[in-house]
């Protein structure tokens, strides 16, 4: 052995970057022009900007809000992260499960899908929006009653999709309740207590005495 400093690079790393070329070996043997290139790479590329924020003014849940948002916020993210509002889930990430159903004025849409800016100066609702004076409303007592829920996360968006649902067709029947709620999946039923939960919930809001 000479009294030479042994090579610093492991043998391996060192065989593996000669056979990419000398001029490579040369940039990750030497830790200040390693550096100095890769700063210099970085200066070409080009200055990624912050996404520029917009107002954006809405009411949830009955509360009207002013917030400051990026133009690429999905909706479910604002309702989640933004404003704690977890009840909203996040499922397929793709329209395709129905977990993330808030109303949009009103009406069943998927949250994962749609932008917080194009809400601008709608009525948004989520499932902690549904409860009245703290007390279940029909469609919630339904599907405690009736034990429509299972392991319970996709219970919201069933919840929402069923509030919109009834809001627009108070008396379905058992076909049209399929059809309405087939964009909502639920892994765990065989979705019966499901219908049948929503039928209760029509039976009580037709009945509201009767159901207090």
């Amino acid at each position: 052995m000479s009294g030479r400093a042994r090579h610093t690079h492991p043998p391996a790393r060192f065989s593996v970057l000669k056979r990419e070329g000398f001029c490579f070996i040369i940039a990750v043997g030497i830790g200040s022009t390693r550096n100095l290139a890769a700063r210099s790479w970085a200066s070409t590329l080009p200055a990624v900007s912050k996404p520029m924020k917009t107002l954006l003014s809405l009411t949830v849940n009955g509360r009207p809000r002013d917030d400051a948002i990026s133009g690429n916020l999905l909706l479910v993210d604002y309702l989640r992260e933004g404003l704690g509002l977890t009840g909203t889930k996040i499922g397929c990430d793709g329209g395709e499960c129905g977990l993330c159903t808030v109303l949009v004025d009103g009406a069943p849409q998927h949250s994962c899908l749609t932008l917080a800016g194009s809400c601008e100066g709608k009525e948004i609702e989520t499932i902690e929006g549904l409860t009245e004076g703290g007390r279940l409303n029909a469609i919630q007592r339904g599907f405690h009653e009736k034990l429509g829920a299972q392991c319970g996360y996709c219970t919201p968006g069933m919840v929402m999709a069923a509030e919109g649902l009834l809001r627009r067709n108070p008396d379905p029947d058992e076909a049209t309740i399929r059809t309405e709620m087939a964009s909502n999946i639920c892994r765990c039923t065989g979705y019966v207590k499901i219908i049948e939960a929503v039928q209760m919930a029509a039976a009580d809001l037709a009945s509201p005495s009767e159901a207090a």
